[in-house]
């Protein structure tokens, strides 16, 4: 870790020795230039070690005497050596250096493994199911991790509430969120048993304008859906129902106890309703009751 550190310290003075730039941080990286300088007793050595050419360091140390108004270094042809003043700042460097390195080694730390408090957004339905499982196992792994998870169908703003990432089911908004893509699951229009038995199974997506559809409120076009044929051609198709929900447990729910037809991820399929009973998907032989 030490000799990572050291790396570090080093690629930073040799860009401050090929030109950096003024301030703080290039103050620091003069000095690192100007230890390595007395350390190796040569320029020549010094820049070889900070994988730059001898001309650049010459300048460095030739700007950090002109800014402190003192010669910090005797040249001669066999090696160099440090002034009075030049031997005073060295001392100082060394403990410089090596708070710097300290502070180097911390950050490397903070990062060896997750700590603090991590907050996360999901539908309510799908972290039920799949994300809180998963958070005994985690907090296990890494114990100073603490988490928040907040369960809620709304699409949450991620900077202005607070939240560290978002798990979102549907398509993205265009959005300069860093993102990844989880799972491919097309939405699929679905029924239970019960209602299929007392309204008959749609054919066909037109079919659909004359059965109690249940809409989820949240969508962008809840009073429409879209589907792809089989050829590829896209439907969009006007439904209407009895009942609405922004609550995607709450249409699984309605779904299962026979009210009518939603738009569904396949994901629950394997889930039991209340009671015990089953949902299933409406049986269309040629599959186009598919959301693209």
């Amino acid at each position: 870790m030490r000799q990572q550190s050291s790396a570090r310290r080093n690629g930073a003075a040799a860009r401050a020795a090929d030109g950096g730039g003024p301030g703080a941080l290039d103050d620091v990286a003069a000095l690192v230039i100007f230890a390595h300088v007395i350390q190796q007793r040569s320029f020549t050595r010094a820049a070889h070690e900070l994988d730059t050419s001898t001309s650049a360091v010459s300048k460095r140390i030739a700007r950090l005497e002109r800014r402190l108004g003192a010669s910090l270094l005797t040249r001669t042809t066999r090696h160099v050596s440090p002034t009075e003043a030049g031997l005073a700042l060295y001392e100082h460097c060394l403990r410089i250096l090596r708070e710097v390195e300290d502070a180097e080694l911390l950050v490397a730390g903070l990062n060896s493994a997750p700590r603090g408090l991590l907050r996360v957004s999901a539908p309510v339905y799908f972290g039920e199911l799949h994300i809180a499982p998963l958070l005994a196992e985690l907090t296990r792994q890494y114990p100073e991790l603490r988490l928040e998870l907040s369960l809620s169908d709304r699409y949450v703003d991620l900077a202005s509430e607070g939240f560290d990432l978002a798990v979102r089911v549907g398509a993205l908004e265009n959005s300069s969120l860093a993102t990844r893509k989880l799972v491919q699951d097309p939405m699929v229009a679905c029924a239970a048993p019960a209602y299929l038995q007392r309204r008959g199974t749609p054919q066909h997506p037109r079919d659909l304008v004359e059965h109690d559809c249940l809409r989820y409120t949240l969508a962008s076009q809840r009073g429409r859906w879209r589907f792809r044929e089989p050829g590829g051609e896209t439907l969009y198709i006007p439904v209407t129902g009895s009942f609405d929900s922004d609550h995607s447990g709450a249409l699984r729910v309605a779904a299962c106890s026979g009210l009518g037809i939603p738009l569904a991820n396949r994901w629950p399929r394997h889930q039991e309703c209340a009671g015990g009973r089953r949902c299933r998907y409406a049986d269309i032989g040629t599959g186009c009751l598919r959301r693209r």
